[in-house]
């Protein structure tokens, strides 16, 4: 079973452990952040494909044929 299909890293000015987050719609990003206790200490957020659900067989992207 593949994963989600995005992937965030989450970091911190203050020292806080990055967070690493999986997660299948953007919106999910925003519940996740807004559920961070650290969240006004959050530096940078960085959102990829998760490439283990991009990869799936099942995945189908209509830009390529």
């Amino acid at each position: 079973m593949p994963g989600k299909r995005w992937m965030a890293t989450i970091r911190y000015h203050d020292g806080t452990k990055p967070l690493f987050i999986e997660f299948e719609k953007i919106t999910d990003l925003h519940d996740s952040v807004e559920r961070d206790p650290n969240r006004n200490s959050i530096e940078h957020i960085i959102v990829t494909p998760n490439r283990s659900f991009t990869n799936h067989r099942s995945f189908t992207n209509p830009g390529k044929s």
